[in-house]
């Protein structure tokens, strides 16, 4: 098996990938590009759906998955959301909330 595999990584080499697609569609094997993230990302199939959300602070877009289900309101907002919060970035909210006194946390290392 290891001889084949280098045999056939051998004739690979000498072709483009669009060559073996060819060369195998035309005498009917199953092929198929195996593709980089920023190629799938630009897929027409996918880069329409793609969740992104820009770092007001940075100005870095991220980019997730598409979701199972498109919902109105990710498509009304055209498919962005909220950057995720930092680490702490809500403390005094959350914890604020629930009565905790948040200096007092943070002095003791808690948080």
């Amino acid at each position: 098996m290891k001889q084949l595999n280098q045999k056939l990584a051998a004739i690979i080499k000498q072709h483009s990938t669009q060559e073996m697609i060819d060369n195998f569609n035309n005498v009917g094997v199953p092929i198929s590009r195996v593709n980089r993230i920023p190629e799938v990302c630009a897929d027409p199939l996918i880069a329409d759906h793609l969740v992104k959300a820009r770092d007001p602070r940075t100005g870095i877009e991220i980019a997730i998955s598409p979701p199972p289900i498109i919902s109105a309101h990710l498509r009304k907002r055209g498919m962005t959301m909220e950057f995720p919060p930092r680490l702490g970035e809500h403390n005094q909210v959350v914890f604020g909330a629930l009565g905790c006194d948040v200096a007092t946390l943070q002095s003791q290392g808690i948080l």
